[in-house]
Parts: C-alpha cells; sequence; structure tokens
C-alpha cells in the first residue's frame, strides 16, 4: 500500500521518536530449551489497575493516516489509555497488513511505558512471523517472559506458523515437540492444525501422518474433519492414493463425515495416477452422502477429461455445471481452453477465450501461456505475439512460462534474433529463466548452428549451480550430432550416466546426415549400455531406414518393435503410412490405417493426408475424395492442405470441373483455400487452356489478396507468348495483369 506524504511524515516523525529499537537477534532462532528451562521462572498479571480513559472510535480506521493520528490522540491522554484500546489499535493495523507500522508502535509503546499485556506482545510477535522475520518473533517472546506475562497457546501458535512461513520446519516441529514433551501449554486444534497443515506442505506428509496418529495416542485428541483433510490432501499430492484411501475409511470409521474438500482431493489424486475408472466410484459415494459436487470438483474432472483429449466428455461437464447452477469460473475455463490447445484446435480455444468476456470473467495469465503456447505449436508465432503483447495491457504480467514458449516459438520460426532479444527483455524485467528456459535456449543456439554458444552456455548453466537435465544434454548432443561434430557429441555421451534419449540423438543425428549404418551400430550398442529401446528409438530407426528407401528394414524392425512389447504411437504409424505411399503399397496403406483404429490409436491429419496424397499420386483421386467426405462424419475435420493435394491431383489430371465443385466446397464448408490452392488452381486452367476462365479467375484472387507465386508466373509468361496471334485475349490478359500490378510479363518475340 502506497504512503500519502502526510502519513509518510507521521510515521517519520514516530519513528524519529523512538528510543528502544526492534529487538535485532537476526535470524537466529534461539533453541527452544532456553524458553522451556526459563518459563516457570516468571509469573504475571495481564490486568493493570488504571482507570478507564474515554472511549475511542476503532472503526473508524480505514486508512493508515487515521491509525496514526488515533495513536497520536492517545498518546497525549491522560488518564493513559488500557493496554485493551492499544491493542484494538494494534489488531486494526495488523488487519490492514501494515505490520511494519504496527511494530512501530509496539515499540513506541514500550519507549513510553504505555501499558502492554501478552496479547500486545502476541500481535508484536504475529505482525514479525507474517514479515517472515521469525527470529525478532522469539526476541519479542524473551520480552514477554522478562515481564512477567506467560506465552499461551496463540503464543506458539503464531511462531510454529512463523517457522513454517520461513521455511524452517524442523524448528516448528521440534517447537511442537516440546510444547509436548514439556506440558507448556495444551495444544489447542489450531495448533494442531498449523503445524500439520504445514507437514503436508512442505511435502513432509509422513510425519504429519505419523504425528496425527501419536496424538490420538498421547494426549487423546479426536481429530477433525481439518485435520483430516490437510493429511488426505497431503497424501493425494504425493501419489500415496492407497494410503489415502486407507485414512479416509478410518475418518468415516471415527464418525467424521468427510466434506467436499476431502472428495476433491481424492478425486485429484485418483485423476493425477491415471485411475478415471476409481473417480465414479467416489462420486456415487458423494451422491450417497448428499455432497454436493462443487466448481472444484468440476474443474478437476474438465482437467483430467482435457489432458486426456476427451473434450466432448469435457464440454458435457461444464454443460452439466450451469443446469446445477454452478457457475464455471476462469480455471473452469481455462482448463478447458488448454485442452483444445493440446487437441490442436487453436481457432475453437481462441473463440472460448473471446468469449470469457461475455460472462463477465477475466482472462488469468493460464489462458494466456495455453494460447500462446498453442499458437506457437501451430506455427501461428505472429497470432501468439500479438497475445503476448496483450498480456500487460490487460494488467497481467508475464511469468517464467509465458517467456519461454515464446521464445521457443521464435526460435521454431527460424526467428533466432528475435527470440534472443525477447531473452534479453526477460532478464531485464527479472523473470527468472529455468531450467526450462535453459533447454531452450540451448536448441535455439543448436538449432541456428551455434553450437560452441550452445557448450558455453551449458558451462554458464552449470556455474550457476542449475543442473542440466537429460533435456539438456540431449538437445546438445542432437544439435552436435546435427552439425557433423559427432567426435565432440561421443566425448560428452563419455561424460554421461547412459541415458535412453541421448543415444535417441545420436541416432537421430546419423539419420539426418544419411549416415543409416551408423545410426544402426548404435542402435545395436542400446542394450549393451543396460538401456532399453523405448517408441522414439524405434521411430528414428524406422525413418532412417525409410529415407533411404529400406522399406525391408524398415518393417522388419517395426515387427521387432512389436514381438518386443514397445507400443507404437501415432507417430510410428504415420512414418509408416508415409513409406508405405512412397513405396506405392496403397492396399497396404489402407490396411494399416484400420488396424490403428483396432489398436485403438486414432489416425490424426497427418495420418490421413498421407494416405491421401498417396492415393492422388497413384491416380485413386475419386478414392482420395471417398475418404475425403468420410472425414467430416468421423474427423478430424480436413484442413485446407488436403483439399490442396486433391485439387492439384485433379489439375494435373485435367479434371478441372471436379476441382472446381472441390473448391467452392471446400470454401461452403468453412475451409478457406490459402494462396497455394489458388495458384494450384490457376495453374491448371492455364494447363488445360481454358484462358478465359484462367483471366477472371486471376481478378477474383486478386479481390481476395492472393498473389501468383514465381513458379505460377514462368507458366503465365510462356501462355502470354503463345497468345501473339490471339489479339483480343492478349490484351485481355495484359489489362488484367496490368490492373493486379504484374508488369513484368512482357511478349518477347
Amino acid at each position: 500500500m502506497k504512503m500519502s506524504r502526510k502519513t509518510a511524515a507521521s510515521a517519520t516523525n514516530l519513528n524519529r521518536r523512538r528510543r528502544v529499537a526492534s529487538p535485532e537477534i537476526g535470524n537466529y532462532v534461539p533453541p527452544f530449551s532456553y524458553f522451556c528451562s526459563n518459563f516457570h521462572c516468571f509469573s504475571g498479571n495481564d490486568r493493570l489497575l488504571s482507570p478507564e480513559p474515554p472511549r475511542l472510535d476503532f472503526s473508524s480506521i480505514k486508512e493508515l493516516d487515521n491509525a496514526i493520528h488515533l495513536f497520536h490522540q492517545m498518546v497525549r491522554m491522560r488518564p493513559q489509555p488500557s493496554a485493551r484500546m492499544y491493542n484494538n489499535l494494534l489488531s486494526v493495523i495488523a488487519k490492514m497488513k501494515q505490520y511494519s507500522f504496527a511494530l512501530h508502535v509496539f515499540d513506541e509503546m514500550r519507549r513510553m511505558g504505555a501499558p502492554v499485556n501478552g496479547y500486545t506482545m502476541n500481535i508484536a510477535i504475529n505482525c514479525y512471523c507474517l514479515q517472515e522475520r521469525v527470529g525478532f518473533g522469539f526476541s519479542v517472546m524473551g520480552i514477554l517472559l522478562k515481564s512477567g506475562f506467560e506465552p499461551d497457546a496463540t503464543t506458539f501458535n503464531t511462531l510454529i506458523r512463523g517457522l513454517l512461513l520461513d521455511d524452517k520446519v524442523s524448528g516448528a516441529v521440534e517447537m511442537f515437540e516440546n510444547i509436548l514433551s514439556f506440558g507448556i501449554c495444551e495444544p489447542d486444534d489450531v495448533m494442531i492444525l498449523t503445524i500439520i497443515d504445514g507437514l503436508c506442505k512442505s511435502g513432509h506428509v509422513l510425519i504429519a501422518h505419523d504425528l496425527l496418529r501419536r496424538l490420538e495416542e498421547k494426549i487423546r485428541w479426536r481429530p477433525n474433519v481439518k485435520a483430516y483433510n490437510a493429511v488426505l490432501d497431503g497424501l493425494c499430492k504425493c501419489g500415496m492414493v492407497g494410503d489415502a484411501f486407507q485414512l479416509l475409511s478410518e475418518m468415516v470409521g471415527k464418525g467424521v463425515s468427510p466434506t467436499v474438500f476431502s472428495y476433491n482431493s481424492m478425486i485429484q489424486g485418483l485423476c493425477v495416477v491415471g485411475r478415471l475408472k476409481d473417480v465414479q466410484n467416489l462420486l456415487n459415494e458423494m451422491a450417497d452422502c448428499d455432497i454436493s459436487l462443487d466448481v472444484v470438483t468440476f474443474s478437476i474432472l474438465i482437467h483430467a477429461f482435457c489432458k486426456q483429449g476427451k473434450m466432448n466428455e469435457a464440454e458435457d461437464l461444464l454443460e452439466n455445471m450451469k443446469q446445477q447452477n454452478i457457475f464455471p469460473d476462469v480455471v473452469a475455463y481455462s482448463t478447458l481452453i488448454g485442452g483444445y490447445c493440446l487437441r490442436g484446435e487453436i481457432d475453437k480455444a481462441k473463440q472460448l477465450f473471446d468469449s470469457l468476456a461475455d460472462m463477465d470473467l477475466k482472462p488469468d495469465i493460464v489462458c494466456y501461456n495455453s494460447l500462446i503456447n498453442g499458437y506457437c505449436n501451430k506455427g501461428r508465432v505472429d497470432e501468439a505475439w500479438l497475445l503476448f503483447l496483450e498480456v500487460p495491457c490487460k494488467g497481467l504480467k508475464h511469468n517464467t512460462f509465458t517467456y519461454s514458449t515464446m521464445i521457443h516459438g521464435l526460435f521454431s520460426s527460424d526467428k533466432f534474433a528475435d527470440g534472443w532479444k525477447l531473452f534479453k527483455d526477460m532478464k531485464a524485467r527479472q523473470v527468472s529463466p529455468n531450467l526450462i528456459t535453459f533447454n531452450i535456449l540451448l536448441y535455439g543456439l543448436c538449432r541456428n548452428g551455434e553450437i560452441d554458444e550452445a557448450l558455453s552456455l551449458l558451462r554458464m548453466i552449470e556455474a550457476k549451480g542449475v543442473n542440466p537435465d537429460t533435456a539438456s544434454y540431449a538437445t546438445l548432443i542432437n544439435g552436435l550430432c546435427t552439425h557433423g561434430k559427432l567426435d565432440v557429441a561421443r566425448n560428452l555421451l563419455d561424460r554421461l550416466k547412459p541415458d535412453i534419449k541421448y543415444y535417441n540423438s545420436f541416432i537421430n543425428g546419423y539419420c539426418k546426415m544419411g549416415r543409416v549404418d551408423e545410426a544402426w551400430f548404435i542402435f545395436l550398442e542400446v542394450p549393451c549400455r543396460g538401456l532399453e529401446h523405448n517408441t522414439h528409438t524405434y521411430n528414428t530407426m524406422i525413418h532412417g531406414f525409410l529415407s533411404k528407401d529400406r522399406f525391408v528394414d524398415a518393417w522388419k524392425l517395426f515387427k521387432d518393435m512389436e514381438a518386443r512389447q514397445v507400443s507404437p504411437n501415432i507417430f510410428t504409424y504415420n512414418i509408416l503410412l508415409d513409406g508405405l505411399c512412397r513405396n506405392g503399397e496403397i492396399h497396404e496403406a489402407m490396411l494399416l490405417v484400420n488396424k490403428i483404429r483396432e489398436k485403438g490409436v486414432n489416425p490424426d491429419l497427418v495420418s490421413y493426408g498421407t494416405l491421401i496424397y498417396g492415393l492422388c499420386k497413384n491416380g485413386k483421386c475419386d478414392v482420395a475424395i471417398d475418404l475425403l467426405n468420410q472425414l467430416y462424419s468421423t474427423g478430424p475435420q480436413p484442413d485446407v492442405r488436403i483439399y490442396t493435394m486433391i485439387i492439384s491431383s485433379l489439375c494435373q489430371e485435367g479434371s478441372m470441373e471436379e476441382a472446381k465443385h472441390l473448391f467452392v466446397e471446400m470454401e461452403n464448408r468453412g475451409c478457406a483455400p490459402d494462396s497455394v490452392t489458388y495458384n494450384v488452381f490457376f495453374h491448371g486452367l492455364l494447363k488445360k487452356n481454358e484462358l478465359h476462365k484462367a483471366i477472371l479467375f486471376l481478378e477474383l484472387m486478386h479481390e481476395r489478396g492472393f498473389s501468383l507465386d514465381s513458379t505460377t508466373l514462368s507458366i503465365l509468361r510462356n501462355q502470354v507468348q503463345r497468345l501473339s496471334e490471339d489479339h483480343f485475349l492478349l490484351k485481355l490478359m495484359k489489362d488484367v495483369l496490368t490492373k493486379i500490378g504484374v508488369t513484368q510479363l512482357e511478349h518477347r518475340g
């Protein structure tokens, strides 16, 4: 909160009058035994005998200025206000999160001899702890003891919470254990929940679980639902779902009814470990217990479906929410946006993103990150960049993920200078890069051929104390192999613990260089190093064989892959489809597509595009068109590339009517032709010598903002030369060319 000038001046004057500084013990936390040994030496009474001053209106304090003014008023009052009144003032200031000023007031009270009690000290301790200065909090506890007051459960609760906030988990546990051992005070529910929740959130869930049981035995404490929920949530987040189920059963057995939070934690845990079938049992159990699903439950389920690419189910859940008058929040929508992006349906994701404003919801940085990542993955980097620029305009801040994603997108589009400039901007704005960022930089340097700089970056990363992971080394090895520095890559490999990712990079590097036999030797070396080939290893080697037209070797390796129960993925099948189609084995390619479906793998656009290309290349455009129409009912929806492939083949066959029909059909179905489509069709008209139609189509191209490419211009030049005797057509053609700004086509006699 920004202070006004008056506020700042008042605070400064108050500071100048202070003679007693805050206790300066640094970050040192004294051993708890010190307080244990001295605790019973002190006794006191926090009731100070003084006449009650006039009543003060603490409800009027809305800003820090009001608090300062009231404090000055209290200082001048005679008789002095009571400790209770000072405590009211301190409480209001602390609730305004003005912890530093609250501590100034506390020090000034001590300097001027104002009445203080244990409650006053607790407020001061709490302010220090909330500033993550727990050492000073312990110092105030020392003052409390020396002043004759006894710490209560609130004092210890505050210090335990302060230790946890300061990541001093072992100190918090030691303090709690000593409270139990020395019997200093009776731990209340707040204290127990504080330590259990803190342990779970810091990843020490087993210690928390053990503590829960020991407290039941040692002090006959009955855990409440909040304590159980904290441990349940911790177990699920650590992947210990089986233990969480046991605890849930134990909880119910002891008469503690689970809440929606309990079930949300369990459902989240099951979704993370992929046990979606068990989720339905929990949902049925919730219904039996009359526990309604809330927005968090729905968001968890939507996220699980989106992660699996089951967008129809996710959409149904969203509608179900609305029917139950549970209004989806921005988290639910950002999850759905991320799901669309994951499936490559970026336009659908953007449409949903734009609709958030109509629902009075503001997209968060997660929404922007998902869309930016989706656009970059589609190669639509300019659109991603526009969204990147929009982020600060919406009051949001780019985070490490935003920068890393955008830098990767720029590198992938060969905009290396822009990517590196953005990294410098990231550092200038003090957004800390993480290992993923560094790996992206390594990727960019290697892609740009700056291998020496990549090696220097790796050394710099290591010098900064950041431990490169397998992805870092795999990226570098791949870059070294791709650029022919195989000896350097091999030396680096020999220094590292064997990992299949490194060998995959080596195999890929050799294959890209056309040295498939050497790649095969590396492939054979893998099991000798105690490693197993994975799907990526097989895919790379199969693709390497096919790139050298060694189809028999590739197919034999695929059979070996299946025999060793290494699961093929869609990339494997697409590689094989490409090999079959290039080899003219169209029937086998179609059988393979059916086999893919039988195995529960959904062919993607690449699969169908490869098959359609093979059909067209082998003169089976009619079958390709049938397959195209089939996609509208089975999915995925055909894109402009698939249409253009078929139109191109029809034009080459001279089937211009069929090509025109398909051109119109694609527009009617919402698939806009691109520059390649227009050029292909125009080329077909020229080839068929349909010059009148070609001239009209050329005008249409111009109206829609498309121009002729260099190949089409070359063909057009030849056509213009042939028109020397047809003066009417020649003039018409030249008029159109002049209209669209093409002037380099001169008639050469």
